[in-house]
């Protein structure tokens, strides 16, 4: 009998697979970032199929077998693309900061900081609905956020008021407007140091 593990997710990216399948990369809160598959997600009949949408957040049941994960059921929470339509600028974004992380994250490895990082930023895009300025130091500051969480940004003070909460605040993206130079030399320097 194979033990199936719950847990909140966002789904990065998603695959086809074979006729019928998709292979899901999904950045859970309590095993780091998986590869899952979904069998018959592409059948109309499937009752998955709605549910495992690229930029959603869900609660997936997963269960591990012969060295793979597999997709048992999983509910829809929201779905971050569609909730951003109009804008266009948000969504950008939304698939950058994902592109990063599936660029420094490295295998299963639970890192609820990044998680909660991760989600609030994207609630806050979604919610709040920033332009202009605003639109582009949210992607700075979760920039900072999800180096930081992986270590990759140092422990110097400067950037304490930045990532010491998940929290967007009106404050914290007028700081990294004042700090702009500043903070696009760190997030390029520490990008190039990890060599991925």
């Amino acid at each position: 009998m194979y033990t199936i593990y719950s847990t909140e997710g966002i789904i990065l990216r998603a695959s086809n697979s074979g006729e019928d399948d998709r292979s899901y990369l999904i950045f859970t809160k309590d095993f780091g970032l998986l590869k899952a598959e979904g069998r018959s997600v592409r059948k109309l009949q499937s009752k998955l199929r709605y549910s495992l949408q690229t930029y959603s957040f869900v609660d997936v049941s997963l269960v591990r077998g012969r060295g793979k994960w597999k997709i048992a059921s999983c509910v829809l929470k929201r779905n971050f693309f569609s909730d951003m339509n109009g804008q266009v600028g948000a969504k950008i974004i939304l698939a950058r900061i994902c592109a990063l992380v599936l660029r420094l994250v490295q295998g299963e490895e639970r890192n609820e900081a990044l998680f909660n990082n991760l989600l609030s930023g994207i609630f806050f895009l979604v919610d709040k609905k920033p332009e202009g300025n605003f639109l582009r130091n949210v992607e700075y500051l979760l920039a900072l956020r999800v180096l930081h969480s992986l270590g990759y940004l140092g422990e110097e003070p400067i950037w304490k008021a930045f990532t010491e909460t998940s929290l967007f605040e009106t404050d914290l993206l007028m700081k990294i407007d004042l700090a702009k130079r500043e903070v696009l030399s760190t997030i390029n320097s520490s990008l190039r140091e990890t060599h991925l």
